[in-house]
C-alpha cells in the first residue's frame, strides 16, 4: 500500500487533530490529501500537503512520512515552549500518527519562504552578483542561527568531550584522506582538542544544509529538527551551515581559489558578529574554538559525502562529488594544523 492510500484511509485521525488544532467543528470540516513534487536527488518523495476546511476556512498543513517523526514533534514542542523570540524561527507542530512502519509529522505551512536550495540553483544562471547575494544569505542565517541559541533553552559551560570524540572516530573513517596523512590529521585534532578552551552549549539544530532552510526577503526558518541537541556545541551550527553553503559554491562551478576566498569571507563575517562561542567569550578563545567547529563541520560533510555512494554517473557529474570532496581533505588538512 503506497503512503498516500494510507493517508487516506487514516483520514479521520487526521481530520481530529487538525480540527483540534485550528479550532474547527469535525462533523463540518473536509481533508484533501495533495502529493508534493519535489525536484532534485533527495530519494524517494514522501511529503505532502493536506487541507483542511470549514465555515469558510481554508488551511494549508505540510505533512512528512518519517521514523524519526514522533522525535521531531517532541523537539519542535520543546522549542515552542521553550522560546522567547518574537519571531518564530520554526514550523509549528500540529501532529504525528503513525502510519505503517513510520509515522506522519503534521505541521503549519510556511506562507511566503524560498527554499534556500532552489535560490543557490538559480545562482548557476545568474552570476552577475552571485558572492554578494551568498555573503548576505550568509549573515541573514547567521543571525537566525544565534538568536536561536540566545533565546530557547539555556547556554551552558562545557568541553568538547563529546563532538572532539565523535571527530577523532570519524576522520579514522574517512577514505579520501591518505593513510599516512589520516594519522597525522587524526593526532593533530586529538592534540588540538586536549588544549582547546571551555565552549558555549546550547540548542542546536544539528543538519543546518541547505535544503534545510527557508528564505524570504528578511527572516529565516530553518526546518527538520530531527537532529536537534538540547546541549550541543553551539558553533558547529554555525560552521555546517557554512560548510554546506561553500560546497554549493563548488556546485555553482566558482573557481576553487575564489571558493576559498568566499569560504574565508564567510567564516571572518562568523568572526564578526561578537556572538561568544568560547566560555570566556575571549577574541584568541573565539578564534580557537571556530577553527575547531569548522573542522568537525568539515569532517561530518565529508563524512557524510562519503557514505552516500552515488552509484549514477550523471548524479555524480552535476553534484561534483568529487570536487568537493577533494576540497574538503584539503581544508581539513589546512584546519587541523592551523587548529593545533
Amino acid at each position: 500500500m503506497s503512503y498516500e492510500s494510507m493517508l487516506i484511509e487514516k483520514r479521520d485521525i487526521i481530520k481530529s487533530i487538525l480540527c483540534q488544532h485550528y479550532n474547527l467543528p469535525r462533523d463540518r470540516s473536509e481533508v484533501r490529501v495533495s502529493r508534493r513534487n519535489i525536484l532534485g536527488f533527495a530519494g524517494e518523495n514522501k511529503q505532502y500537503s493536506l487541507y483542511v476546511s470549514a465555515l469558510g476556512h481554508k488551511y494549508k498543513i505540510f505533512a512528512k512520512v518519517s521514523d524519526k517523526a514522533g522525535h521531531e514533534y517532541d523537539n519542535l514542542r520543546f522549542l515552542e515552549m521553550n522560546s522567547s523570540l518574537e519571531y518564530v524561527y520554526f514550523p509549528r507542530p500540529v501532529g504525528f500518527i503513525n502510519i505503517g512502519k513510520e509515522q506522519l509529522l503534521l505541521l503549519e505551512h510556511i506562507d511566503g519562504f524560498q527554499n534556500l536550495s532552489k535560490i543557490l540553483c538559480r545562482m548557476f544562471f545568474r552570476r552577475s552578483d552571485r558572492i554578494e547575494k551568498i555573503v548576505n544569505i550568509n549573515k541573514l542565517v547567521l543571525r537566525t542561527i544565534h538568536d536561536v541559541h540566545r533565546n530557547i533553552g539555556q547556554i551552558q559551560i562545557g568541553s568538547l568531550g563529546y563532538e572532539g570524540a565523535r571527530a577523532l572516530d570519524v576522520v579514522r573513517t574517512i577514505r579520501a584522506i591518505p593513510a599516512p596523512m589520516r594519522e597525522k590529521v587524526t593526532k593533530q585534532l586529538y592534540l588540538a582538542i586536549k588544549n582547546a578552551p571551555k565552549v558555549r552549549r546550547g540548542v542546536t539544530h544539528g543538519d543546518l544544509g541547505a535544503r534545510n532552510i527557508l528564505l524570504s526577503p528578511d527572516r529565516v526558518i530553518l526546518v527538520d529538527w530531527e537532529k536537534m541537541q538540547k546541549r550541543g556545541f553551539l558553533c558547529v551550527d554555525s560552521c555546517m551551515f557554512i560548510s554546506y553553503l561553500v560546497m554549493r559554491c563548488l556546485q555553482l562551478c566558482i573557481r576553487e581559489r575564489r571558493v576559498q576566498d568566499i569560504s574565508d569571507r564567510l567564516y571572518r563575517d562568523l568572526s564578526n558578529t561578537k556572538f561568544a562561542f568560547s566560555a570566556t567569550g575571549k577574541l584568541q578563545d573565539n578564534e580557537k574554538v571556530i577553527r575547531l567547529a569548522k573542522c568537525f563541520a568539515e569532517i561530518e560533510v565529508l563524512s557524510g559525502y562519503e557514505k552516500r555512494t552515488i552509484r549514477s554517473v550523471f548524479k555524480n557529474i552535476v553534484l561534483l562529488r568529487n570536487r568537493q570532496i577533494k576540497y574538503l581533505v584539503n581544508s581539513i588538512i589546512r584546519d587541523v594544523d592551523s587548529a593545533e
